[in-house]
């Protein structure tokens, strides 16, 4: 259960996950529409957890490596 794991991750890392996932591409939007279903069934609470399309979701993990800062990327491939 790979959105358990991210999320689980998270919560013990502090770091936060992102899903890369794009709307535009047919496979991205049959998994976002499951993350989105099954997210919610997570406790959430104090978490960083963001849904970005790829290019979103390398920027913000760039931005964090150059300064010193881990993200936990989440592809569910």
């Amino acid at each position: 259960d790979w959105v358990k794991l991210a999320v689980t991750r998270a919560r013990l890392s502090r770091t936060p996950a992102v899903f890369w996932l794009d709307e535009k591409r047919a496979h991205d939007r049959e998994v976002l529409a499951k993350v989105r279903n099954y997210l919610p069934t997570h406790d959430l609470a104090g978490l960083d957890i963001r849904v970005l399309p790829p290019a979103e979701a390398c920027r913000f993990s760039l931005e964090r490596i150059v300064k010193g800062l881990d993200t936990i990327s989440v592809t569910g491939n």
